[in-house]
């Protein structure tokens, strides 16, 4: 019995120190160094497009900011003969948040929890504007409290690497991830 006491010792003590060392001595390595407001068109052929805060108040601002915690966001409005595109953009630097608090923040959870109803959902869609591939996008349809629809496609980008939210149903996970996820809003 004395071995395996020893060896679980032993296992336990190399996870914490590998635990440490990732989180202490490790340094992610980052992908994107530029501004956003840079990154997204500010002008397109043929669109009007237009800037939006994400709230109407610096204090909504400032609130938006406490919850989401990004470094850069942008939010911009491309229009054209009646149709309107929002593009939001929010990011974060490695290591600022956890990678469930920033995927938490998508419309299957802020929308729904916010009192959206998603109606349809499409995971890892293949696309393409002009000739050039898009990453794999998350796409769903949504109804605001108002009545209102929302087609949205987005991307949550982990390293340059899409994350997937096929097992999140209408705003969190089932089961027991779904469960640590939620425990702080209890």
């Amino acid at each position: 019995m004395r071995p395996f006491i020893i060896a679980a010792a032993i296992l336990l003590a190399a996870v914490a120190a590998l635990v440490v060392y990732v989180e202490v001595f490790s340094a992610p390595q980052r992908r994107f160094t530029g501004k956003l407001e840079d990154a997204i068109p500010r002008s397109l052929a043929g669109w009007q497009v237009k800037d939006v805060p994400l709230a109407d108040t610096a204090a909504g601002q400032d609130n938006i900011l406490s919850v989401l915690n990004y470094d850069q966001v942008v939010q911009r409005i491309f229009a054209k003969d009646g149709v309107q595109v929002m593009v939001y953009v929010a990011y974060w630097e490695p290591g600022r948040v956890s990678l469930v608090d920033a995927g938490s923040h998508n419309p299957d959870s802020c929308w729904v929890l916010a009192g959206c109803e998603r109606t349809e959902r499409a995971y890892a869609v293949a696309g393409k504007v002009g000739q050039r591939e898009l990453l794999p996008y998350e796409w769903g349809e949504y109804v605001t409290p108002q009545g209102g629809r929302i087609q949205a496609m987005f991307w949550h980008l982990v390293n340059g690497v899409p994350n997937r939210y096929q097992e999140q149903d209408v705003g969190w996970r089932h089961g027991i991830m779904g469960r640590i996820e939620r425990a702080e809003l209890v």
